[in-house]
């Protein structure tokens, strides 16, 4: 199967993100989900603000890991209605906006995929409210591995490479307004 690679068609207009604070947290619970038997996918909530200065940018202050009973290594399948009313109470009980949701795309056959599908675009753009989708994808780093110093570079096409712990992190932060990321 060959790799998947992304990238950002959108330019100017995509918002810009933060999430400085949770990526650790989000890496974490990713790597849960890969140390599973058959390695599992993870999801969570987000919650945040969007600055009200001129770059109306996303700030990504809370990650929540949501259960879901259905999850394999290529899929997880939340109750849409389920996941939505668990997102608000969050939202009311921290004092922040509801933003959207992430999820992880385990290494599968020596592929990565870091970009969201056809099927995650359609279920995020089903969730009015939703705001942003994160993706992370994971593998592990490998013996080759060369980490950028202080273990992050942002690429190109707008996602983030992370290196930790052994493992090599590939995050796409994808706004509502900017459907540039595709995957092929």
């Amino acid at each position: 199967m060959p790799r998947r690679r992304a990238t950002q068609a959108c330019g100017a207009h995509c918002r810009p993100v933060d999430m400085t604070s949770v990526l650790d947290l989000l890496c974490d619970h990713a790597i849960r989900g890969y140390e599973e038997p058959y390695k599992r996918e993870v999801i969570g909530v987000l919650l945040g603000r969007v600055r009200r200065d001129r770059s109306r940018s996303i700030v990504i202050e809370r990650a929540i890991p949501y259960r879901c009973r259905y999850r394999t290594r290529t899929k997880v399948d939340p109750h849409p209605e389920c996941l939505r009313r668990r997102a608000r109470a969050l939202a009311a009980r921290h004092g922040l906006a509801y933003l959207g949701c992430y999820h992880s795309h385990c290494e599968e056959a020596g592929s990565r995929s870091w970009a969201l599908s056809a099927e995650d675009w359609d279920i995020f753009l089903e969730d009015g409210r939703a705001l942003i989708e994160v993706v992370i994808g994971i593998d592990y780093a490998g013996k080759n591995a060369r980490p950028a110093a202080g273990g992050r570079r942002r690429n190109r096409d707008g996602t983030l490479s992370y290196w930790r712990d052994g493992y090599y992190f590939r995050v796409t932060a994808q706004p509502r307004e900017c459907r540039g990321i595709v995957s092929g």
